[in-house]
């Protein structure tokens, strides 16, 4: 071998650019990403549906927190964009018009 030791087959094989064989899995394994070597998970529409939705509602109460807890010490010299949702705006900058 030009490299100076010797490969093994799948080595050789996997070097040189062909497939081989999956190694050992144990099939009893749960994973929430479907274990080892699953390319069709069951159900995976539906699970990520299931993400996406616990997202947007994670993502949703973050916004309404922030948006009903952000403050300002010093009116801004100019409009921010969060000004616009925020419940404190007029409070901190009685110069705000929100039109």
């Amino acid at each position: 071998s030009s490299l100076g030791y010797s490969l093994s087959p799948i080595a050789r094989q996997t070097t040189m650019g062909g497939g081989h064989e999956l190694p050992p899995y144990p099939k009893w394994v749960w994973s929430p990403a479907g274990g080892w070597f699953n390319y069709a998970p069951p159900n995976w529409k539906r699970n990520t549906a299931l993400v996406a939705a616990g997202w947007g509602v994670l993502l949703a109460m973050t916004f309404r927190l922030s948006a009903s807890n952000e403050r300002r010490l010093c009116p801004p010299n100019r409009p921010i964009p969060s000004q616009m949702w925020c419940k404190h705006a007029k409070e901190d900058d009685p110069k705000y018009s929100c039109d």
